[in-house]
């Protein structure tokens, strides 16, 4: 494949992406943007191209980006290079949003360059947002449903403990009618009875 052919393609792939595609040099300089990066951030290219690609950033990462750069320049150390991460974009109206951001290192004869592929994950961080608010309601619904549960069994014990004091008094007044029974009929006949025998009158 021809190096005109290379060209053309990679100019397609810039051209009809969906995610925002920007190149920068090894000082934050935006040096080339894609449409979808026009669109995502509401910037046109000439807006963009020539300025510090923390442009697009609201604080802190807009301090902090020359640092990453300085730093992975001088130690080797990788705070986004070949690590997809979620950062903050801000939008030419001062809107923030989420990002989901990866960057790769392209390295020429002359210079080094860092090319950053960014997606909008605002319409994944709303349904994370609506999930997580779904499973603290049903959290809540079931802990709800728990303590109702609870006190549920705990009334029926109360029930069931007056239930049972129930019938055992119902057992005991049975019990015990007998006995009162034959108790008053013996008063009443020592009550009223016509010149009973000794014997009986011991009897009663």
């Amino acid at each position: 494949m021809h190096d005109d052919e290379q060209l053309a393609i990679l100019a397609s792939v810039l051209r009809t992406a969906v995610d925002a595609i920007i190149i920068i040099d090894q000082k934050g300089t935006i040096e080339s943007a894609n449409i979808a990066t026009e669109r995502m951030f509401g910037f046109n290219s000439v807006e963009m191209i020539g300025q510090n690609v923390k442009m697009l950033m609201p604080s802190p990462y807009h301090e902090q980006h020359d640092g990453y750069l300085d730093r992975y320049q001088k130690t080797g150390e990788r705070h986004i290079i070949g690590i997809g991460r979620e950062v903050t974009g801000k939008r030419k109206d001062g809107s923030l949003f989420p990002l989901h951001l990866g960057v790769s290192e392209v390295e020429t004869d002359q210079r080094k360059l860092f090319t950053g592929i960014l997606r909008d994950i605002s319409e994944l961080k709303a349904a994370e947002g609506e999930l997580k608010q779904l499973n603290a309601t049903l959290d809540q619904r079931v802990r709800t449903q728990a303590a109702e549960l609870q006190q549920a069994q705990l009334e029926l014990v109360e029930k069931e403990k007056f239930a049972t004091l129930g019938r055992i008094s119902g057992g005991i007044a049975h019990e015990i009618r007998n006995p009162l029974n034959a108790i008053k009929t013996s008063a009443y006949y020592l009550l009223n009875a016509q010149s009973p025998s000794p014997q009986k009158t011991e009897e009663h």
